[in-house]
Parts: C-alpha cells; structure tokens; sequence
C-alpha cells in the first residue's frame, strides 16, 4: 500500500489537488481537528497513568509514585512555558527556560524516580540492536513476495492511506501558517506533499512506517521559534506573536539529534513510562493554549458580563457562539467515537466530511446561523480585523481624549486612522489612537 500511496500522493501534487481542501478546509475543521488530537493526547496519557493502579503488575506504591512523575513532568513543562512572558530573568533566559523546559522536566523526572528507590516501574522499552522486523533476512521489502493479485488488491487501502494523508498534512499546514503565527515566508503545500510522497516510498521500500503530518508538533515548534509578548486589550490578555525565526538550521538539529537517539538507547531506556505519559499530558494541554474552539468552550462556563470583548462576542449574539461551539463539540466527539471503532479505516472520510457540513450552516434550511456570523466566527482571527481595530481605538479614544469645544466628523476621524493603521496591534502593547490623527 506504501507505494501505490505514494503514487497516488505524487499524482496530487502535481496536478495541485491540494488547492480543493485548503479553499474549503476553514477554521471550522482545523479547530475541531486540533481539539480533536489534543484530546487524544490527553487521554492516551491520563488513561495510562491511571491504568497504573488497575494492574496487577504494580503495587500501589508503584501506581503513586507513577502519578506523581506524571504530575510533576506536566507541572514543569507549564511552568517553563509561562517563563517566556514572565518578568523574572533576564530575556535571553527566559527564551532557554521555555525552550528547553520540556527537555529538563523530562530529565528532573528520571532523576527523582532514580533516587527514589522505587523499584519496579514500567520504563521505556527500546530494542537492544536495531534489524529488519518480522525476521526479515533484508532490509529491502521482496516487492515479488506473494501472490501476484495481493499487489492490485493493496489500491483499496493505499487510497484510505493516501486520504489520511491528504488530510492530515494539509490540516497540519494551514494551522502552522495560520494569521496569527505572522510567517514571512509563504506556504508549499504542494510542495511539501510531494516531498511526503517521496519519503513514503522510500519509507515503503523498506518496510517502514509513513510520515505524516504533526499535530500538535509543528504549531508548537513555530511557537518555540517566537517571540512572544502578552497584551492587554479590554481587560483581556492575549499572547501576541511578534515575528517568528523562520530558519532550516533549527528543524535540521532537531533530527540530528532524534537520530542520536540511536546511541543513545541506553540512557533512554532508564526513563520512566510515567515521566514520557506526563509529556502526553503536556502536548495535549498546550496544544488547546492557542484554540479559539477551547477559548468557545471556556465561555461557556462564564458570566456572560465577564466574557473576552473578541469580535466574535461582540458582534455576534452569545446563544449563536455558543451554538456553533456546541456543534463544533459534537463534531469532535463524533470523532472520537469513531476512532474507538472498526470504522476508524474510514476515519479520513469521516474527517473530510466537516468540510460540506460547514456550508450546510448557512442553509436555507437552517436558521441558527447568517453568513455575517460565521464570517465572526470561522473566517476572522481573533484581533486581525481592522474593523475590531476601529471599534477598540474609537473605545480608547474616548476614554482617554479630553475634548474641547466642538467635535467635527469624530466618527468619520477614528475609523479613518483606524484604517490607516491597522496593522498597529504587531508592534504596540496597548491599544491608542495618535491624538494627530484623531484631531483636536
């Protein structure tokens, strides 16, 4: 299946296929997606650390101190991260703490279960010496193995693997390339599904595993090659990208030293399970940090006085955002169903099919939506309109302006250096209109 996978893979991007999902595939889908893996890594993590005190195999003591590995690993990672926009250290500081605070909770981990005396833990399992799996005497898989009609039957799943693909690496590159990572340079998506194709073949010539993908990897690493600063607009703080070192260096180091985990195997097989099931924990938490879909469902819960002032707030009414947010829930959770069951082959189906259920929102039929709100809701970036601009200077304005005498044209004034300006909120931290512009 790897190599008809990787044909079908190559004929798509040569022919621009990518182009049908990324014009369909809105925040709707990538939201639900994203809320959809973080969830997975939540559960894989808390589902194993729990299963600790179900086994046989461990005592209770063993179960406990498994939880607390879990616990302080997750803790630490929080931690580092919240160091990026804190004022302790001084900036350079701040940057390594939140860097490489994954890397130290990981080994502050190993470190406390090494000395603490606690025998019998579940650790990593590597193999001793690396040869071909299932005792093949080749690394090269024998593609003249079998029967001859088992290499035609291999189209039916290549075409489900070949649409996994599809839709997971595009979902992938429009969250990493998403507005409010603020990318200098542009997407190749087709691009980089053909260079997918081309490792799946190689990969499927030698028996391996493909590639796809990385949720909610790469959104993070782009977020680790950030600077970052936190504003405070109407009361609320948002975490503000200022501009990302996009560089080749960095992914480059990134699995140099992967491979090193090779020679390393050794060391790596004294790192305790729970430690590695507190990283899930970890990835899935702050793969939600940056979800308009989790901000939504937060909402829910809240004083309606006390809500966000996001555009979607308020220019949206509250019954319709919380209704999309419920949809977009159920979505997910239909999701997660069926990746409990054997429809699970068909999960890409299943994914692709959020796309036409988007537009059926605004059909005649269905009256809870209006196109103008799922503009609000699913097209805009939380703070990239200039029209929210012009709505928060006008607020400012009169807040902070003394006005004598008479006012001429204040309205048609604010929303014209709004307009003017209305990439202002990348470089400022507070939100104010220039008294020149606003005039006397």
């Amino acid at each position: 299946p790897g190599i008809w996978s990787a044909m079908f893979m190559i004929a798509i991007a040569c022919l621009d296929a990518c182009t049908l999902m990324l014009r369909n595939c809105t925040r709707f889908t990538q939201e639900i997606f994203g809320l959809f893996v973080s969830a997975i890594f939540i559960q894989s993590g808390g589902s194993a650390l729990v299963s600790y005190f179900e086994s046989d195999e461990y005592d209770l003591s063993q179960a406990l101190f498994s939880l607390l590995l879990g616990l302080l690993t997750l803790q630490l990672g929080l931690w580092a991260l919240q160091v990026r926009t804190s004022p302790f250290l001084f900036p350079t500081m701040r940057e390594l703490t939140a860097d490489f605070g994954v890397a130290a909770a990981i080994a502050v981990g190993t470190l406390t279960a090494w000395g603490s005396g606690v025998r019998g833990m579940e650790m990593l399992n590597m193999a001793s010496k690396i040869e071909p799996a299932d005792g093949r005497g080749s690394w090269v898989v024998d593609l003249y193995d079998g029967p001859a009609h088992l290499k035609w039957l291999a189209i039916v799943p290549a075409l489900l693997l070949t649409a996994l693909m599809y839709v997971e690496m595009n979902i992938s590159s429009l969250l990493a390339n998403k507005p409010e990572n603020k990318l200098i340079k542009g997407p190749a998506h087709h691009q980089n599904f053909l260079v997918m194709a081309l490792i799946t073949l190689v990969f499927a010539l030698f028996g391996l595993p493909p590639m796809t993908g990385s949720l909610p990897h790469s959104p993070q690493f782009i977020r680790a090659l950030s600077d970052v600063e936190e504003i405070t607009v109407g009361g609320e703080t948002r975490t503000n990208v200022i501009w990302v070192r996009e560089n080749r260096l960095a992914p480059l180091l990134v699995h140099v030293l992967m491979s090193l985990t090779i020679v390393m195997a050794p060391v790596l097989r004294e790192i305790p399970m729970a430690v590695l099931y507190g990283l899930f924990l970890y990835m899935g938490i702050t793969g939600l940090a940056t979800s308009q879909l989790w901000t939504r469902m937060k909402m829910i819960a809240m004083d309606p006085r006390l809500l966000p002032p996001t555009h979607y707030v308020r220019k949206v009414p509250l019954t319709r955002v919380h209704a999309f947010t419920l949809v977009q829930m159920c979505c997910c959770a239909v999701l997660l169903v069926v990746r409990q069951t054997p429809a699970a082959l068909f999960f890409p189906l299943f994914l692709g099919a959020l796309m036409p259920l988007r537009y059926m929102l605004t059909h005649e039929g269905v009256s809870l939506f209006t196109p103008e709100m799922l503009k609000m809701l699913d097209m805009i970036a939380e703070g990239s309109n200039a029209e929210t601009a012009a709505d928060i200077g006008r607020k400012e304005a009169e807040d902070h302006l003394t006005i004598r005498g008479k006012v001429t044209d204040f309205e048609g004034s604010v929303q014209g250096g709004a307009r003017r300006r209305s990439n202002w909120s990348s470089r400022r931290n507070s939100v104010m209109l220039d008294l020149a512009e606003v005039g006397p």
